[in-house]
């Protein structure tokens, strides 16, 4: 099963392609309703999109390895990325190098 953490905009899309656990969350929560949103999925979720703001909190809290869920970033779309975190991102959700 799969999962969404974001903002609005994040959980309408995914939300659009059949993702049906949503959680709406602003990029500047903190980490207790992070791990709240997170521990109120279904016991049988594999993958977890997040926003790459509510990611960073996580992984700044050492809180990722804490749950059996693959976590894919959702980039953060007020910034461009980089070329370097695009083929970061690639090899990370995709397995393939660019």
């Amino acid at each position: 099963m799969k999962a969404i953490i974001g903002t609005e905009d994040d959980v309408i899309g995914f939300g659009l392609t059949g993702v049906e656990q949503r959680y709406i969350l602003n990029m500047d929560e903190d980490i207790t309703t992070i791990t709240e949103a997170i521990t109120d999925l279904h016991d049988d979720t594999q993958t977890v999109f997040i926003n790459e703001a509510l990611l960073t909190t996580l992984r700044y809290h050492d809180k990722e390895d804490e749950y059996d869920m693959n976590f894919i970033m959702i980039p953060d779309t007020d910034k461009t990325p980089n070329i370097d975190e695009i083929e970061e991102l690639a090899k990370e959700t995709l397995g393939i190098d660019i």
